[in-house]
């Protein structure tokens, strides 16, 4: 048997006998390159939910604001708000087109008038309206609403010359004597925004006082506008006959006749919807007092209350 072979020094035999190897002890570079993949992979993932993250894709989406086709849900279609836009689009629509769009447009303005809510930017805009209607030169086309069909403003006679306690409207007041008879209304609403095809439309508070006002003698007159000193201020921008165009009135009177007026004006500093408002409205030597809650929406009623 053949002597194993010494260490230089002698001191110890050298094995030559193989060394036994575990898989412990056997580095496995396949399962190495494994776990790199797998932990590159997972940065990247991590890294691009990050950028999505950062970019909002995963954010609750709004719903689109949905308005409907005839606007009574969201704001005044008449397009007061950019009257001189609407004009613009008006000329180069031309004929029944632009018939169309301004007794639509007209019709808006009338229905919220009818109701309360009626605004200086609305009557200058019916004015404007009517003016370029005027200097059309094309007849209206049977596509057209016929003058007898179309709303251009609130029917002429409000009803407070009729008014009796179950409409809880305020009767009207015998002045000066009996020479004049006068019962008024009045109307305030609170500041907000509407919503119009999809962009907003802020609107100031603002008020209408609704008179009926009758001439008891047989010689005509001249009334004066009235003044309103309230618990906020009520600057007066206009008044004018119910039922017409919105030109300012003159207060001529005719003997025994009787007229349907509105004065109205944006109100001299915010006011919220539902805030009581409180109101002297002088006229004619005579003061009505008012009492009443701003309205919230044209079509939303807020009780009133006007004595002499």
């Amino acid at each position: 048997m053949p002597e194993s072979p010494s260490s230089p020094d002698g001191s110890e035999p050298i094995s030559t006998a193989p060394v036994a190897t575990t898989p412990e002890s056997t580095p496995d570079f396949k399962r190495g390159s494994q776990r790199g993949l797998i932990a590159f992979a997972v940065f990247v993932v991590l890294g691009v939910v990050a950028v999505l993250a950062l970019s909002g894709v995963f954010e609750t989406k709004k719903k689109a604001r949905v308005v409907e086709p005839d606007n009574k849900e969201g704001g005044c279609p008449c397009s007061c708000d950019r009257s001189e836009a609407m004009l613009t689009d008006l000329r180069s629509m031309g004929g029944n087109a632009a018939r169309r769009a301004i007794d639509k447009s007209l019709s808006a303005i009338a229905e919220r008038e009818a109701a309360g809510y009626i605004t200086e930017a609305m009557v200058s805009h019916r004015l404007r309206l009517l003016d370029f209607e005027g200097g059309l030169s094309e007849p209206r086309g049977a596509q057209g609403a016929s003058p007898e069909e179309r709303q251009v403003a609130a029917p002429g006679m409000n009803s407070l010359l009729t008014a009796d306690s179950r409409a809880g409207r305020p009767a009207l007041r015998v002045m000066q004597g009996g020479r004049l008879r006068a019962g008024m209304e009045l109307i305030v609403h609170g500041q907000t925004t509407e919503w119009v095809q999809n962009r907003q439309k802020p609107l100031r508070a603002c008020f209408l006082l609704s008179m009926e006002i009758e001439n008891l003698t047989d010689s005509d007159r001249v009334v004066t506008q009235p003044a309103i000193v309230g618990s906020v201020p009520f600057p007066i921008s206009r008044w004018y006959v119910r039922g017409g165009s919105g030109e300012p009135w003159s207060g001529d009177l005719k003997a025994r006749e009787h007229k349907s007026v509105h004065v109205i004006g944006y109100l001299g500093e915010p006011v919220s919807p539902k805030t009581p408002v409180q109101a002297a409205i002088q006229f004619e030597a005579s003061t009505f007092h008012a009492t009443t809650r701003a309205r919230s929406r044209w079509n939303h009623v807020e009780p009133t209350h006007t004595t002499l």
